[in-house]
């Protein structure tokens, strides 16, 4: 029973394909809080085809719960939605209001 590297411990948590692992010069220069919040908006981008919604992709990631933003995304595959990126920015602005504010 070895130690696992910080590469290791991130790329098994976040369950990376072989492709997509993390790279070790990311994680030496990012905090591993930061480049999962990057992971997090890059899949917001794809899902969404909407790269200059990026920025508030990274705050709903930074702010939000997992559990959070995935629902919001099954909200918007439902047949009746007709705008879904309008949705999640809708479902996700409430969720950021409902948080405590920070002193």
């Amino acid at each position: 029973m070895g130690t696992k590297s910080v590469k290791e411990v991130i790329n098994e948590s976040m369950n990376f394909s072989k492709r997509e692992t993390i790279n070790d010069s990311l994680i030496s220069e990012k905090p591993a809080r930061v480049v999962y919040t990057e992971y997090i908006a890059d899949k917001l981008v794809a899902i969404f085809n909407a790269p200059q919604s990026r920025n508030f992709f990274l705050k709903c990631a930074w702010h939000l719960s997992e559990d959070t933003i995935w629902s919001a995304v099954e909200d918007t595959k439902k047949k009746s939605v007709k705008s879904p990126i309008k949705l999640f920015v809708f479902l996700c602005n409430n969720a950021l209001r409902e948080l405590p504010a920070k002193n």
